[in-house]
């Protein structure tokens, strides 16, 4: 109130705000304290205030220059009476909350002393048999037998007891069924690595010998018996195998590593293996696990098969040359042959000159995977170019009174992305061995037609079939087919039907086989249409 009266008596320090503004909040300050009188002396002060502040309002003028400073000293007076109270209400409560606080401590203390009373008795009461229980149970009373208790002194404790006693038979329970478990699981365990024929070796994180089979220890020469438990840098043997291996098994081992051991005077070479054993949540690493695997054969045949390709490029180096002079000569003098020789002579000088451009890539079959053969793919009307190679074998099926036959189901031209140079020789050697197989009066049929988005080629004939050993291993490389008398396939090297899956798989298709005995054979092959 004192700031609003300042500022109606002094308008020119208070330009920002109007005087109506001001006599409002005067008004709002003084019904206030006329309704909040606490203080002897207060309620006289606010009559004088509002006797002076009525005056104001009928004569402004008059009010504000001669009675400013009369109500100004009625302001401060009312101001100091609540100061005055203020305080008193202030220390009055400080003594209040000074009794209360006392108060309070007193029962927290007399509560905390009965609790501890009562709390004493108690534990005495309860504390001496459950010491008692808990003595029986540090004794490790083997699991199976009776569990005696102390007798109980209240219900709760006969409660506590009777719990005891059932937890203690489920215990026993479960100790039997764990431990066969783990008989079992033992027996399970050690039937597998018996059974295994690679030698496996797990040592711990100490380097000692955990587990390991009885092919790891005819390696090293000793028992399972003398390998468990003991350091495997420090096994009892001198044997040769033991210290190639001591220094090869470790850590830093690398994978595909092979090593040649001498076991029972025979020469093995073995692949080894390392992975680390990780323990819970696969965090830390508790152990190591390496393996042995004999891999003598395998690398037998794959030298066979490396001496095999070298003999055999070195043998069909001369062969190629000879046959391609001997094409081209019959090529410059085929004006003067009739129709059918003419077609066959055009046919050997394009087979020729096909054979000698991906032989270099056919030669590595033994030494890397087909699948690295570069093609150069076209998209081409595959229906006219199977059209063209079929009349060659037309040719020479005619002589032998065999029927060969193309078939193209539907109509329209149907395109793929082929390699011009190397498809070919699929289709080639399919229809080959289709009239190796066939006899006077068979039929083969070459057929051609479009099933779901697919391209698919068929050659089909009427000869005896392939047995079910020969069918499982056909597309092997070097694989022989069966030598029982009378079979057309007898010794035949199965690298012909290696390549033509392999080059229809790069062109991003499969071949596949079905026959009934006695029915003839049909070839598959699947590609994707362009």
């Amino acid at each position: 109130m004192r700031e609003a009266w300042w500022a109606l008596h002094h308008p020119e320090d208070y330009s920002g705000i109007a005087l109506q503004e001001r006599e409002e909040d005067f008004e709002k300050s003084l019904e206030f304290e006329e309704g909040n009188i606490t203080e002897p002396g207060e309620k006289f002060a606010s009559i004088q205030i509002r006797k002076l502040w009525e005056s104001f309002q009928q004569d402004p003028e008059n009010v504000r220059q001669a009675r400013f400073t009369e109500m100004l000293g009625y302001l401060d007076t009312l101001v100091q009476l609540n100061e005055k109270g203020m305080f008193s209400l202030a220390s009055e409560s400080r003594k209040v909350s000074r009794r209360i606080f006392f108060g309070a401590m007193a029962f927290i203390f007399g509560t905390i002393f009965l609790s501890a009373l009562l709390s004493d008795r108690l534990a005495n009461r309860l504390a001496t048999p459950i010491k008692n229980v808990a003595e029986v149970l540090r004794s490790k009373p083997t699991l199976g037998s009776k569990l005696r208790l102390p007798e109980p002194t209240t219900l709760e404790l006969s409660i506590l007891n009777r719990e005891l006693k059932e937890l203690w038979v489920q215990l026993g329970d479960l100790d039997k069924l764990n431990l066969k478990q783990l008989v079992t699981q033992r027996n399970q365990l050690q039937s597998v690595l018996s059974s295994v024929e690679d030698g496996i070796l797990v040592l711990n994180q100490e380097g000692r010998v955990v587990l390991c089979n009885e092919g790891m220890a005819r390696i090293v020469g000793l028992e399972v018996e003398d390998l468990l438990q003991q350091s495997w840098r420090d096994l009892p043997t001198m044997s040769s195998n033991y210290i190639k291996l001591r220094g090869f098994l470790t850590p830093e081992l690398k994978s595909n590593n092979s090593i040649e051991l001498d076991i029972e005077g025979i020469k093995f070479v073995m692949a080894a293996r390392f992975r680390e054993i990780m323990g819970e949540n696969e965090v830390s690493k508790i152990g190591s696990l390496f393996l042995l695997h004999d891999i003598t054969q395998k690398m037998g045949k794959q030298r066979l098969k490396e001496e095999f390709i070298s003999v055999l490029s070195h043998e069909l180096k001369t062969p190629l040359q000879s046959l391609s002079t001997a094409s081209e000569m019959l090529e410059k003098k085929k004006g003067s042959m009739d129709g059918s020789t003419a077609i066959l002579v055009e046919t050997i000088h394009e087979d020729v000159s096909r054979i000698r451009a991906i032989a270099n890539d056919f030669m590595q079959v033994g030494q890397s995977e087909l699948h690295s053969l570069k093609l150069h793919l076209r998209r081409l009307p595959l229906n006219r170019l199977l059209e063209d190679w079929v009349k060659p074998f037309k040719v020479l099926a005619k002589d032998r009174e065999i029927e060969v036959e193309y078939i193209q189901e539907g109509s329209g031209e149907v395109w793929a992305m082929i390699d011009e140079v190397k498809f070919p020789w699929v289709v080639s050697n399919l229809l080959s061995n289709a009239l190796r197989v066939s006899e006077p009066k068979h039929r083969v049929i070459l057929r051609l037609r479009t099933r779901d988005g697919s391209i698919l080629i068929e050659v089909e004939d009427q000869g005896p079939g392939i047995s079910a050993e020969v069918e499982a291993n056909m597309f092997e490389p070097f694989f022989q087919g069966g030598k029982q008398q009378g079979n057309p396939l007898a010794g035949f090297l199965g690298i012909g039907l290696t390549i033509a899956k392999e080059l229809v798989e790069a062109h991003g298709g499969k071949i596949e086989y079905a026959t009934e005995t006695g029915k003839g054979s049909t070839f598959r092959i699947l590609l994707p249409a362009a």
